[in-house]
């Protein structure tokens, strides 16, 4: 019975051994000093070894990975089906405790198996900038805002921050982050669409799920990665949907989604639930910093009504309208309305003002009009109950704000936002490294600073910086300390995954470029679809194909087909279809997999009017080993409509 005795390295989350052994086709019992809570098992042979944790078997093919978490366990067994392979693991030990709760990580997520801080500095000193990822995100915090959600009381987000937290890096990014349009996204704002996408009561605007008496609607012109439709005043549909309650607790709110800007052909449309009717107004006025006005280009918002608390509930849209802004009444009169939940949903504001410092009255925020004290009262106006908080990169330069300082300030206003709200949930992230020669490049320091307040306050962080310099730097920062879109969107990710919510956003993933094999990054493939096939038999629209390294993945394949007929669309059928290759090139044992299939019916209301819909697919799938993969569409009796170039296939690895 071999005893594992290997070294115990500690870093802020975790106490944790490593181990290389070898596995035969004699079952051997491994036992370690201590009782271990999770650990990741390398096969590195040619062939399949039988693995058992707990009285539970796992079959690790050829150098594959495998995560075994939330388990107690201080032995296992190993055994090859012939002859000896090697194996190696990473066991953890009793996880670090913060005060209010333990704390979780992302195991795997960017790296399986990560070197111990001294054997990483001494390969590669110049190179290395953070000693460890001080990543810490408390499962009390996981819990409560998945408990919000879940209840129908509602999650209210204030962002706060500097550049980083506003979008800075991006095209088309502006100084205040509540004025950006919604394509200029931050990882904060990602996070948020996060939440409302994967809230499992959101209802994404479909006609195939719901029933909607009048489908005058168009695929909405604001591009990025939600269920949208867009509705003209013009057109004046009246949408009524009926939805069934099926969970035990029935909801008495419903939320609509919707984007508002700041533009005179923003309109007002009704929601009429429960008897009573609700206006809904799509414009918002300007905002003003240092006496200019801004306008709001396109942001997410949210309305939320009563209903019955029964298990079938109708409501209906209608009423769209035009009215005077002041500079008279617009032309085309566009409302975009992306989905609905039962309960209050997500909120969101993104309060960030670029170049500003978390130092209350410095010059930097005198210029741009603020003060930190008046963008936290803005948060407590707004009723937020979830906070993340993102300045130091401006406070580190020359002359600002020392790092005693700013740990004082910090800490200052995490007890000033416990006092407002006893249970808000407060985050802090720290921000990419600031290029050396930079008048960022003390930012690190600060990193390291926000890393301690976090820890001393028990409050959640996620570190950037660690995520960051893990990545071709020149793919994911677009200057001395911005990210780019990928990188905000690698970020994104990151923050999204880390509290237990699928990410949503795709935009800019081909170009991100990991340092290794993708184990920390994503891959994204896409392709736009066109044509007809009126013959009523299936017909093969496009295919995606991939080659992967070995490793542990998870795929998401989705497809976007907007439909256009000047008659009925009846009897269409749109399917995935994936196949699975081994190592060899042949169809592997679980060969050929369906991922999604939709049917589609739109009848109009007679005349001459163009039919159109939007047909959405969707599904997962994991493997555990690399493989080769092709993934193929069809349909049948689909007209596609190909002015727009929305009509999209994608592949994700993630």
């Amino acid at each position: 019975m071999p005893n594992i005795t290997g070294t115990t390295y500690e870093d802020t989350r975790n106490r944790y051994v490593e181990y290389s052994g070898t596995a035969t086709a004699i079952t051997q019992t491994f036992t370690f000093e201590r009782m271990q809570d999770g650990m990741v098992f390398r096969n590195k042979g040619k062939t399949p070894v039988t693995l058992t944790v707990d009285g539970k078997s796992f079959n690790v093919p050829p150098n594959a990975v495998i995560d075994i978490d939330d388990k107690s366990f201080i032995s296992f067994d190993v055994r090859t089906q012939s002859g000896s392979h090697p194996f190696e693991l990473k066991a953890f030990a009793e996880k670090a405790k913060g005060g209010g709760g333990s704390d979780t990580e992302l195991r795997g997520e960017f790296e399986v198996f990560k070197q111990d801080t001294t054997s990483l500095l001494a390969q590669n000193e110049t190179k290395v900038k953070v000693l460890s990822d001080n990543t810490r995100i408390k499962e009390s915090d996981i819990e409560a805002l998945h408990s919000l959600l879940k209840s129908g009381k509602g999650i209210r987000y204030a962002i706060l921050g500097d550049s980083t937290e506003a979008g800075v890096g991006q095209t088309g990014a502006g100084t205040y982050g509540e004025t950006n349009h919604i394509n200029v996204f931050s990882a904060q704002v990602a996070f948020a669409l996060s939440m409302i996408v994967n809230d499992e009561n959101f209802m994404p605007v479909d006609n195939n799920m719901w029933n909607i008496t009048n489908p005058t609607y168009s695929t909405g012109a604001v591009d990025f990665l939600l269920p949208k439709y867009q509705l003209k005043v013009s057109e004046n549909p009246s949408i009524t949907y009926s939805v069934k309650q099926k969970t035990s607790y029935k909801y008495n709110k419903l939320t609509v989604y919707y984007i508002e800007r700041t533009s005179a052909a923003a309109p007002l449309f009704d929601i009429v639930a429960n008897g009573i009717t609700t206006p809904i107004d799509t414009y918002v006025a300007p905002v003003t910093y240092a006496g200019t006005n801004y306008n709001i280009n396109a942001r997410v918002r949210k309305v939320t009504v009563a209903i019955p608390a029964t298990e079938n509930v109708s409501f209906t849209i209608n009423n769209f309208r035009l009215a005077d802004r002041g500079t008279g009444i617009g032309t085309d009169g566009t409302a975009i309305i992306f989905g609905f939940a039962l309960g209050s949903g997500v909120d969101f504001i993104n309060y960030a003002v670029s170049s500003t410092t978390l130092l209350n009255n410095s010059s930097a925020n005198q210029t741009r009009g603020i003060t930190t004290t008046e963008r936290l009262q803005k948060a407590y106006d707004f009723g937020a109950n979830v906070f993340s908080m993102g300045w130091g990169t401006n406070d580190s330069k020359a002359g600002v704000s020392t790092q005693e300082t700013f740990e004082l300030d910090l800490a200052t206003r995490i007890d000033e936002i416990r006092a407002y709200n006893p249970n808000a949930i407060i985050f802090l992230n720290t921000d990419p490294a600031g290029a050396t020669g930079s008048e960022y490049e003390n930012n690190i320091l600060y990193n390291k600073s926000i890393a301690k307040v976090a820890l001393e306050k028990d409050v959640s962080l996620i570190d950037f910086q660690y995520i960051i310099d893990r990545m071709d730097r020149a793919t994911v920062i677009s200057d001395n300390v911005h990210p780019s879109q990928a990188g905000y969107t690698v970020l994104g990710k990151a923050l999204a995954t880390s509290f237990k919510f699928p990410f949503v956003f795709k935009e800019s993933l081909s170009s991100v470029n990991p340092v290794s094999d993708y184990d920390q990054g994503e891959l994204f493939k896409s392709v736009t679809l066109s044509g007809t096939n009126t013959t009523g038999s299936y017909a093969e629209i496009a295919q995606i194909n991939v080659d992967r390294p070995s490793g542990k993945y998870n795929m998401r394949l989705s497809a976007q087909i907007n439909l256009a007929s000047t008659t009925d669309i009846t009897d269409v059928v749109f399917y995935i279809e994936l196949e699975v290759f081994n190592q060899k090139g042949q169809i592997a044992s679980s060969g050929v997999v369906e991922i999604d299939r939709k049917y589609v019916n739109v009848y109009g209301l007679g005349g001459s009017e163009v039919k159109t819909a939007v047909v959405n697919l969707e599904g997962l799938y994991k493997t555990n080993l690399g493989r080769s993969f092709r993934a193929k569409l069809f349909g049948k009796n689909y007209q596609i409509r190909v002015a727009d170039s929305k009509s999209q296939f994608h592949m994700m690895f993630f």
